[in-house]
């Protein structure tokens, strides 16, 4: 299986017609995964929710991004902005887009619980007197500490990417961030 990095490291000159198929391939394999985690490709509604999102930088240029949640994987949220920059591709009447600027962040999500060591305090030293026929005796005491090693969850994080991309149309361009809008839309398609 070829994955989105091995995508974007593959030359144009020998792997073009690979690297537009292995495109769509990662594409609608990320989309199956993401109907069996109970995640999915939707807009966002907010800032920071999750979803994709757009903004149009000029006639024929936008930046795209899409953010995951703590159950969505780093590979499907990259594929998840490709996959919207192919749709800005079409829905604008252009076959293709080249990915100028890629940035993938992630983000760790904070953590709920308490602290990751307890410790309690003991009571105050008592202390006890008696007398009794051998004279008078005093006892002190006190507990010990009690320390208690609380396990912190793991460690929930999620992931951003942002594309910024230019869309085309005619022949591909021999470079290498440029992928098929088409071809990955129609392997999407019959994916689902």
């Amino acid at each position: 299986m070829i994955t989105y990095n091995q995508i974007g490291s593959m030359t144009k000159s020998r792997f073009q017609p690979l690297r537009a198929a292995g495109a769509a391939v990662v594409v609608s394999i990320g989309l199956m995964a993401c109907a069996s985690s109970g995640t999915g490709y939707t807009v966002a509604k907010d800032e920071g929710d999750y979803g994709y999102s757009e903004s149009r930088l000029s006639d024929t240029r936008y930046r795209v991004s899409f953010s995951g949640n703590s159950n969505t994987p780093v590979d499907l949220v990259q594929d998840y902005a490709l996959l919207r920059a192919a749709e800005l591709a079409t829905e604008n009447d252009y076959q293709w887009f080249e990915v100028v600027e890629r940035v993938t962040m992630p983000e760790i999500l904070p953590n709920s619980s308490g602290p990751d060591v307890a410790i309690t305090a003991p009571p105050p030293i008592s202390t006890s007197s008696g007398c009794g026929l051998l004279g008078c005796k005093t006892a002190r005491y006190s507990s010990a500490y009690s320390v208690e090693t609380i396990e912190p969850p793991r460690r929930r994080q999620k992931y951003s990417t942002s594309l910024e991309i230019v869309l085309g149309a005619g022949e591909n361009p021999d470079r290498v961030d440029v992928y098929n809008a088409v071809e990955i839309l129609a392997a999407v398609d019959e994916n689902s």
